[in-house]
């Protein structure tokens, strides 16, 4: 799921997450720097489509439903036309199947990973 990280004041936030393989979600700021609360992006992602709806699922995290698979939370928001956008590109271009196909659709392009990223650029606890 999520976790918190201490950043050292003057570091560089997308270089962190860059190197580190994680995205910043929120985190309060000190003097020493920021107690930030972080989810791992390394390990990758599937679309998860059900009842003509596609979502985007990361591996390796808990969800739900699964102990290998996990769902943002109701507690975060995002971009909708991001997720709109990745998830179409897998189904359709990726993967050449519909979204009223239910299963799991798997990225096998290098525009799936772009769009999974700008995606995960958009994610954000809610206020």
């Amino acid at each position: 799921m999520t976790k918190e990280v201490f950043i050292k004041a003057g570091t560089d936030e997308r270089e962190y997450e860059r190197k580190n393989q994680m995205r910043i979600l929120g985190g309060r700021m000190t003097e020493e720097g920021l107690y930030a609360e972080v989810i791992d992006v390394s390990l990758g992602f599937f679309i998860d489509v059900w009842d003509c709806q596609g979502r985007v699922v990361l591996w390796g995290e808990q969800s739900d439903w699964s102990d290998n698979e996990y769902i943002l939370p109701k507690n975060y928001e995002f971009d909708e036309e991001a997720e709109e956008a990745l998830v179409n590109h897998v189904i359709y271009e990726d993967v050449g199947g519909a979204i009223n196909s239910s299963g799991h659709y798997h990225p096998t392009s290098e525009k799936s990973r772009e769009l999974f990223d700008a995606f995960m650029e958009t994610v954000r606890r809610r206020a």
